[in-house]
């Protein structure tokens, strides 16, 4: 069964502010795509994922720039990743800001699971989707990947680049504007989207780190995931006695063997 996933509206207000650049009608798109403009008002709202590729569908049918995903890139800010954004400039080295994102990046979006892996002198960054039949866009996996890279060089040093990325998309037309932001080894066509890092790199401490300062903001993140998850299932034992009670085939058994929870 496909999973319904979702990001939080503060990337939605990135996406507005990339799509102004190409002088793009931001309500009517976002109204074609089935998504409340007013949402982005309240940063703890959420769009989901299916009418958020819609909208960049719409954005690139009308623009003629391959390279959208590092424009947005460059709106998407601390406040952005709600907590996780501050969580990540306080820490203590790049692997933690790396680790933080593995297990808190569901707060911005649940479809792309971040897995930081050690392999002997290196940590391989991997972006597995919920949703391998149908992955975001690439263009939004492109601003994602940017992003990866660009709190990399905000917490070390703004020369600083990953030793090469993997791209699972093929080739665009023009690859010069990644080159010039990446400056590493970008391998086309991979089975999948991979940043490699120096663990030497990652793991030296930084004098910007502040411990206190990033517990404070994790637990702001986890309170949210907490009533996220809450809601989420809720949602789903809903759907499912709905379902069920159309069949008129149900119990408390089979809808907690359905969550895979037990009684």
């Amino acid at each position: 069964m496909r999973k319904q996933t979702s990001t939080l509206t503060t990337y939605g207000v990135a996406i507005v502010r990339a799509m102004a650049l190409y002088q793009l009608d931001s309500k009517m798109l976002f109204k074609q795509a089935g998504l409340d403009f007013e949402a982005m008002k309240n940063p703890n709202a959420r769009y989901p994922d299916t009418n958020l590729n819609h909208l960049v569908r719409l954005i690139l049918e009308r623009i003629n720039d391959q390279a959208f995903g590092l424009t947005l890139a460059k709106f998407i800010s601390p406040t952005t990743l709600h907590a996780l954004g501050f969580s990540l400039l306080a820490s203590e080295t790049l692997l933690a800001a790396l680790q933080r994102l593995q297990r808190y990046y569901r707060i911005v979006n649940d479809a792309v699971v971040i897995n930081v892996e050690k392999d002997k002198t290196e940590y391989r960054v991997k972006l597995v989707f919920v949703n391998p039949v149908s992955p975001p866009e690439a263009c939004l996996v492109d601003a994602l990947v940017v992003l990866l890279v660009d709190i990399s060089r905000r917490l070390l040093d703004a020369e600083f680049a990953p030793l090469s990325i993997d791209l699972e998309r093929a080739k665009y037309d023009s690859e010069k504007p990644f080159f010039d932001y990446f400056r590493t080894a970008i391998n086309y066509g991979a089975e999948q989207n991979m940043l490699v890092f120096d663990k030497n790199a990652i793991i030296k401490p930084l004098p910007t780190g502040n411990a206190e300062l990033a517990y404070q903001n994790d637990k702001v993140v986890a309170d949210y995931l907490a009533r996220f998850d809450a809601n989420r299932l809720s949602e789903r034992v809903r759907t499912i006695f709905i379902e069920r009670l159309v069949t008129g085939k149900f119990s408390e058994e089979q809808i907690a063997e359905q969550l895979n929870l037990s009684l």
